[in-house]
C-alpha cells in the first residue's frame, strides 16, 4: 500500500506552507488520503520550519517522522531536517547540500524565467509534483483556484512556475524516484481543526463571536470574519480577553447563540466571566486551543496541559461541560453539541482545542452533517403570565427563556436567530449582576440555604448528567469485551489508532475499560454504564465532588 511522507523545509517567508497547501489540495483531487502538521517557530521572518504530508490511499490521520521526500529551501533547513530522511529517501534541494541531492535552482529560475524570486515556490510545489509522478493539470487546477483573486496574469505566472518544477524534477529523476500517483476515484474532505471547528459553530446557530487573537485559536474567527456576511454571523475582535468573555455573555443574554475563543493565558482572563456565566446562567461556549506554558509559554507548539484548569475554572460551585475533539469531524459534531448543552442547561461549554488539531489538516470522507443538529429549548410567552427566570422547578432546572421575534432592522439583524430574552417577565429585562438570585432576577443575600441559589437550585450535577446519556457519536467506536485497551486523549486517539495498525495482531483495543467513554464523566459519574453507582438519579447521593462533565473520547 502507498504510504508517503514529504517534508517541505524552510524558513518563515519562503512560502512553505504555501508549497503544502496547494500540493495536498492536489493530492487530495488526485483521489488520495492526505494528512498535514505543522512545525514553525513563532516569528513572522526567518528561523527554520517543516511542513509535513503523508499520503495514502486510505485515510490514516496521523503523522510520521521520517521522510521519504526531503525539499529543503536553504542550507539551515537541511542541517535541521537532514536527519529525518529516509535511507533512500529523495533530497530536493535548493543547492547540493547533502549526497545525492536532485538540485533545482528554484530563485534562480524563477528570477530568470518570470523575473520574480517569489515564484519560487511555486516551481518548489511543481517539482515535487514531478517527483511524485502526479498529473500536472490537477496541480495546476488547483494554482487556479488559489491564484484566481490576483488576477489572470498572475494565474498564468503560476501555472508557469509549476510548470518549470515539473519538467525540471523529470528531468532529475527519471529512475531515482519510484513513486507513482495518478488519479483515483473517490473523493474526500480535507479539513483543518480550525475550519472545522467555526463550522460546527455555524451549524449549531452560533451568530456572534468576540476574540482577542492568540495563537492557536485566531483561526476560528478569521475563518468566520472572512465569511461573516454570508454566515449572518457577527465578529468582533475585542481588547482584551477579558472584554471578549463578557462581550459574548452580552450577546447571549440578549438572545443570540454565542461563543469566544482563547488560549491558556488568555483563558486565564476569562475565568471571572466562566463564574459570571455560571452564577447568572447565560450559556456561552469558549473555545480553548491549549498550547504550552506556563505564561506566554510557546505558542506554536502543541500541548494538552490545560484540561484539568479547564474543568476547574471559575471561583464557587456551578455546573459546566468539557468536551475534548479528536478530529475535525469530531470537532465539528462537538461543537453543536456544545452549544445545545449551553443553552439546554444554561451553562458555559468549554471545548478543548490544540495546535495539533487547530492547524493539521485531516482527510475526512463524510462529515455526516446531518447527525448534528441545533436543538431549541425556548418557551412560548404565551405558556405563562409571570416569566420567573430562577425559580427552583421540581426538575431543579428553570424554565427556558422565552421566544421572541427579532425586531426590524438591517440585515444581519433579520438573519439573527429569534431567541430574544426577557430576563424578568414577558416584555421587560430584569436585572442581571453576579449576586445571588432572586427568582425573577432580582438580588437575595441569604443565610444558610446559600445552596438553594446556585444554579438550579442546587445539585446541578443531576440535571447535566441526564443531558449527556451515553450517545455515541459520529464516527465513535468501542473496545472488545475481555481485551486490552489503548487510551488515547482528544486528537493522540487518531494517532493511537494508526499505531495500533503496526502491532502484532492489530493490538490492544481501544476504548476505556470500565470507564465510561463516549462521553466520559469527569469525576467518574454513576449512570448508565458506569460501575461507580446506581444509575436512578433519586437514589444518589449528592456528589461532594463539583459536578462538571469531561466528554472526551468519541
Amino acid at each position: 500500500m502507498t504510504d508517503c511522507t514529504i517534508v517541505i523545509a524552510g524558513s518563515a517567508g519562503e512560502g512553505i506552507q504555501t508549497i503544502g497547501d496547494v500540493l495536498a489540495d492536489a493530492l487530495s483531487a488526485h483521489g488520495y488520503a492526505v494528512f498535514t502538521w505543522q512545525e514553525y517557530e513563532s516569528r513572522i521572518r526567518g528561523g527554520q520550519n517543516t511542513y509535513t504530508i503523508r499520503v495514502r490511499e486510505d485515510p490514516c490521520n496521523a503523522p510520521t517522522w521520517e521522510a521519504d521526500i526531503l525539499l529543503c529551501l536553504n542550507k539551515g533547513a537541511y542541517e535541521k531536517s537532514s536527519d529525518r530522511l529516509k535511507d533512500g529517501g529523495i533530497l530536493l534541494a535548493e543547492e547540493p547540500y547533502g549526497e545525492g541531492a536532485l538540485v533545482i535552482p528554484f530563485k534562480a529560475m524563477a528570477k530568470e524565467e518570470l523575473g520574480r524570486v517569489i515564484y519560487a515556490n511555486t516551481i518548489a510545489a511543481g517539482a515535487l509534483a514531478g517527483v511524485l509522478g502526479m498529473e500536472r493539470d490537477a496541480l495546476e487546477k488547483v494554482l487556479d483556484r488559489e491564484f484566481a483573486a490576483k488576477g489572470p496574469d498572475v494565474a498564468e505566472a503560476n501555472r508557469k512556475a509549476a510548470r518549470l518544477g515539473y519538467d525540471a524534477a523529470g528531468a532529475a529523476c527519471r529512475e531515482a524516484c519510484p513513486w507513482s500517483f495518478p488519479r483515483r476515484g473517490g473523493s474526500h474532505y480535507l479539513v483543518a481543526g480550525n475550519e472545522a471547528l467555526p463550522m460546527g459553530a455555524v451549524r449549531a446557530g452560533c451568530r456572534f463571536i468576540a476574540a482577542y487573537p492568540m495563537t492557536p485559536s485566531t483561526g476560528v474567527i478569521t475563518f468566520l470574519a472572512k465569511r461573516s456576511e454570508e454566515l449572518g454571523i457577527f465578529c468582533e475582535q475585542a481588547e482584551d480577553e477579558i472584554a471578549a468573555v463578557n462581550m459574548a455573555l452580552g450577546a447571549s443574554f440578549a438572545g443570540a447563540r454565542a461563543m469566544t475563543t482563547t488560549s491558556g493565558g488568555g483563558f486565564a482572563l476569562m475565568v471571572e466571566g466562566i463564574s459570571l456565566s455560571g452564577m447568572t446562567e447565560v450559556p456561552v461556549v469558549i473555545v480553548l486551543a491549549q498550547r504550552p506554558g506556563p505564561a506566554t509559554g510557546l505558542p506554536t507548539r502543541t500541548a494538552q496541559g490545560d484540561l484539568l484548569f479547564a474543568v476547574h475554572a471559575g471561583h464557587g460551585e456551578f455546573p459546566k461541560a468539557v468536551l475534548a475533539p479528536a478530529d475535525p469531524k469530531d470537532a465539528f459534531h462537538k461543537m453543536v453539541r456544545a452549544f445545545n448543552l449551553a443553552d439546554r442547561f444554561q451553562i458555559p461549554v468549554i471545548v478543548m482545542s490544540d495546535q495539533f488539531l487547530a492547524d493539521s489538516r485531516f482527510t475526512v470522507p463524510d462529515f455526516q452533517v446531518d447527525a448534528s443538529r441545533p436543538e431549541s429549548f425556548l418557551a412560548d410567552p404565551k405558556d405563562f403570565s409571570a416569566y420567573k427566570r430562577y425559580a427552583l422547578t421540581g426538575r431543579r432546572l428553570a424554565p427556558p427563556r422565552p421566544r421572541r421575534e427579532p425586531p426590524p432592522g438591517d440585515r444581519r439583524q433579520r438573519r439573527a436567530r429569534p431567541v430574544g430574552a426577557h430576563h424578568g417577565g414577558p416584555g421587560r429585562n430584569g436585572p442581571r449582576h453576579g449576586g445571588k438570585k432572586a427568582s425573577q432576577g432580582g438580588a437575595s443575600a441569604p443565610g444558610h440555604g446559600a445552596s438553594r441559589s446556585l444554579p438550579h437550585g442546587g445539585r446541578p450535577g443531576d440535571l447535566l448528567f441526564l443531558g449527556i446519556v451515553p450517545g455515541r457519536g459520529p464516527g465513535s467506536r468501542g473496545p472488545a469485551p475481555g481485551r486490552r485497551r489503548a487510551r488515547g486523549h482528544a486528537p493522540l486517539d487518531r494517532t493511537v489508532a494508526s499505531c495500533r495498525r503496526d502491532l502484532p495482531g492489530g493490538g490492544p483495543a481501544l476504548g476505556g475499560g470500565k470507564q465510561r467513554h463516549g462521553p466520559a464523566g469527569f469525576p467518574p459519574s454513576h449512570g448508565p454504564g458506569s460501575d461507580h453507582g446506581p444509575t436512578d438519579p433519586s437514589q444518589r447521593r449528592a456528589a461532594p465532588h463539583r459536578p462538571i462533565h469531561q466528554e472526551g473520547l468519541p
